[in-house]
């Protein structure tokens, strides 16, 4: 085995699903939804999808989206105290 091949070889691979596709342009019934997560535009979920779904459908998909993201609650805000009204 080469030296280069050795340092090839002891290189991480990359995690499944991590590295990035290029997007593909929705088939011809599918039409492009993308919705932005962050202010600076970075973050965003991209889903190609027929414009007209059943309930029965957005409730599949729905189900689907909890199990494949992995949700952080950390950058959310801490809600603001409530304080008691004032009693004169």
């Amino acid at each position: 085995m080469s030296a280069r091949g050795a340092e090839k070889a002891a290189e991480p691979s990359p995690a499944a699903g991590s590295e990035k596709r290029e997007p593909t342009a929705p088939a011809g019934d599918l039409e492009e939804f993308v919705f932005i997560l962050d202010p600076r535009q970075k973050r965003r979920v991209v889903v190609h999808a027929p414009h007209d779904l059943t309930k029965k459908e957005l409730k599949r998909i729905e189900q689907w989206m909890k199990i494949q993201f992995v949700l952080d609650d950390e950058e959310e805000p801490a809600p603001a105290p409530q304080c008691p009204p004032n009693k004169p």
